[in-house]
């Protein structure tokens, strides 16, 4: 009983901080350099890059929502 009550406690603990961290930006920066790296970035260009899908990204979401309205 005791195995089961920790394995359920680790799968908890792990659900809960994969779940809790800051999202995209978050695994962005983990894998920030390693990106950059694989292809042949600035980091200027990267936060470009970045920035750009950002902003295009809202607005698609946004005209969505207004379509659906």
């Amino acid at each position: 009983m005791f195995k089961s009550l920790s394995l359920k406690v680790i799968i908890f603990g792990f659900i809960f901080t994969f779940f809790s961290s800051f999202g995209q930006s978050f695994f962005l920066g983990l894998f920030n350099s390693s990106i950059r790296e694989a292809l042949s970035i600035t980091q200027g260009q990267f936060g470009t890059i970045y920035a750009s899908a950002t902003l295009l990204s809202s607005f698609f979401i946004n005209l969505g929502w207004k379509k659906n309205r």
